[in-house]
């Protein structure tokens, strides 16, 4: 199927007179597929919410678009608003119309009689009425949260013929966080427990206990009067039912291979356990079983062997499309200078190499703004105490809030230099807001999580598969427009060593723009 080279055709926004470089290329390849499963694997620049918008007036079927935030759901609701297209939010995001303080969570109605119209003020409830109005609507747009739930739990969403899974490179960690089933202290005290013991066993005994009691107490809570019921008999009701559908879910999936962790504050009271799996793959169609068809755009979904595997896709079931930057290559160089190996082992032999290689780098940008991306806080205070530019930098500390100090460093006049392990995905920093970044040390995994040194010994190739996708989207924080430019450096010797060893985990167009330090290198950084 060939389409019309004007996006009007399709009922896209005004602003859209034209397709945007690879959008047409896209789109067909998506309607030309013959399978249930299509990966786009497209950069910043592409437009891909215009692909999937347009998807959905051509196949014109009920579409559910799913994106990482709640920021991301209003912007696209707004773009998109002349196509009709709706928001999805939970019930905490509202407050009750009868009982301010209470959230719809807390509905006595729907608690107590198992049906919310019996509220008075139910054609007016915040929640329900913007959940009805998403439920009519031919295109609904969720977070992964919220998909995962609403799909999963809750009645009234049907099969859709299109699912669109945008950032879908988080797919699997979303679905992983909702699989995760956590067990507080709460739950606990509220049923007349301590501290729930060390070993498995105990622990498994007191949840089958738990369950016991919790399903007692919520016995009795549903024999309250409607008119009569507190806010404090409605709140303990609706923990009640929350921590059963815990422990049902944890009695139906739970495996002996499952992830225990303790995790206590910091005077040591108990605070919570949870449980989870080592890899969410079982869990997959949980995100994609719903609609006809599923199309996952990402500018990073990492190879289709690695995509598939992490969502428990069957590669021979996905078609797979990689495009290249609409971007000028001269605008987006990306400069490998080798600073030594920048692994633990050899980190504090090479750091003064490192530092050498930054402070020369802003030495030359002074007239500039540019970010450092790094693996953890401690580089990035190192980094900061160790620069000769030290007082020109915006450090991010774990104790710090992050989106203010992002706000200061956005604002703030050049030379003024972002350093920060957090800031690798999800911002914008484009024209002067940021003109070069700094990527000192590969940005790998964390090995003190204990997930992660599980997933490490089953699968080598998903960890330098995270690497790359850290390195490629903490790279396109800047240069967001084809008028934009910018220059990315990679200081680690590790960088070589990926591309070399796992050259499909790379996009291309990622490839195209890297640079040797004495000149440009048609096949990558050498040796």
């Amino acid at each position: 199927m060939e389409i019309s080279n004007n996006p009007q055709t399709y009922g896209l926004p005004a602003k859209f007179a034209q397709w945007y470089p690879w959008q047409k290329e896209l789109i067909e390849f998506v309607l030309n597929s013959s399978k249930k499963f299509v990966v786009l694997s497209a950069p910043t620049g592409i437009g891909k919410t215009a692909v999937g918008m347009a998807l959905a007036n051509i196949m014109n079927c009920r579409t559910y678009y799913v994106v990482g935030t709640k920021n991301l759901q209003d912007q696209i609701e707004k773009e998109f608003s002349s196509m009709g297209v709706k928001t999805i939010r939970g019930r905490s995001n509202f407050g009750c119309v009868i009982e301010p303080s209470l959230t719809p969570e807390d509905c006595k109605f729907e608690q107590l009689t198992g049906n919310y119209r019996k509220c008075p003020a139910a054609n007016v409830c915040f929640y329900f009425v913007q959940r009805n109005a998403a439920q009519k609507s031919r295109i609904t747009v969720f977070n992964y949260a919220g998909a995962i739930t609403s799909w999963n739990y809750t009645q009234g969403w049907g099969r859709a013929g299109l699912i669109i899974a945008d950032e879908c490179d988080q797919a699997s960690d979303w679905l992983s966080n909702m699989i995760k089933i956590r067990f507080g202290y709460h739950d606990f005290a509220g049923h007349g427990y301590s501290f729930p013991g060390e070993s498995l066993e105990e622990i498994k005994t007191m949840l089958f206990e738990l369950h016991v009691k919790a399903s007692e107490k919520l016995a009795e809570l549903k024999k309250l009067d409607v008119k009569t019921a507190t806010k404090e008999e409605l709140v303990a009701m609706k923990r009640c039912n929350n921590l059963i559908r815990r422990l049902v879910f944890f009695e139906t999936v739970y495996e002996d291979n499952w992830l225990l962790t303790h995790e206590t504050k910091r005077d040591k009271r108990f605070w919570h356990i949870s449980f989870e799996p080592i890899w969410s793959r079982k869990f997959g169609h949980m995100l994609y079983e719903h609609g006809e068809k599923a199309v996952f755009m990402s500018a990073t979904p990492g190879s289709k062997e690695e995509f598939c595997f992490k969502l428990g896709l069957d590669p021979e079931e996905v078609d797979y499309i990689e495009v290249p930057s609409p971007f000028p290559v001269e605008n987006r160089k990306i400069v490998y200078m080798p600073c030594g190996d920048m692994s633990m082992k050899y980190y504090q032999k090479n750091r003064s190499n490192m530092m050498a290689a930054i402070d020369n780098i802003i030495s030359e940008r002074l007239d500039q703004k540019g970010v450092i991306h790094t693996p953890s806080y401690s580089m990035a205070k190192d980094i900061a105490q160790m620069s000769r530019y030290g007082p020109y930098m915006f450090l991010v500390g774990q104790e710090d809030n992050k989106t203010e100090i992002l706000q200061k460093f956005k604002n703030a006049s050049p030379p003024s230099i972002l350093v920060s392990p957090v800031h690798g995905r999800g911002i914008d920093l484009p024209d002067d807001e940021c003109r070069f970044a700094i990527i000192p040390k590969v940005l790998w995994p964390d090995l003190g999580d204990e997930k992660v040194k599980r997933r490490l010994a089953e699968r080598e190739s998903w960890y330098s598969a995270q690497a790359v996708d850290a390195i490629v989207q903490a790279a396109g924080r800047i240069v967001r427009s084809a008028s934009d430019w910018g220059t990315v450096y990679l200081l680690d010797t590790q960088v070589r060593r990926l591309l070399y060893q796992h050259p499909e985990l790379w996009p291309l167009w990622f490839v195209e723009a890297m640079y040797e330090l004495k000149g440009r290198s048609e096949n990558g950084p050498e040796g």
